[in-house]
């Protein structure tokens, strides 16, 4: 018997600083638990003001649709999936979803 693997999102937040930018924050869409080579997926640049939002949206699962574990081309391992939520339309999408 195959175990299904577990694929619930865990967000993950980065925040770094560089001469160009300045200080900014990237929401990391993670599957810690699904048993996979490469746990950590998509990222989102996101500002202050949404970032609470987003992480509990992705924590919650909100953000992602149709997640399937996926092997590349040298045989590793990552969670595939297709997102809700677009960095470019972050406020609205998170509105649309509750958050």
């Amino acid at each position: 018997m195959t175990q299904t693997p577990d694929l619930t999102p865990v967000a993950e937040v980065e925040e770094r600083t560089d001469s160009v930018i300045g200080t900014h924050l990237t929401v990391w869409v993670t599957f810690p638990y699904a048993g996979v080579d490469r746990p950590r997926t998509q990222g989102m640049g996101v500002t202050k003001k949404n970032l609470a939002r987003l992480v509990k949206a992705v924590n919650a699962g909100a953000t992602v649709k149709d997640a399937e574990v996926l092997t590349d081309v040298a045989g590793n391992t990552y969670v595939g999936f297709t997102t809700t939520v677009h960095t470019r339309y972050i406020n609205v999408d998170l509105k649309k979803l509750g958050y």
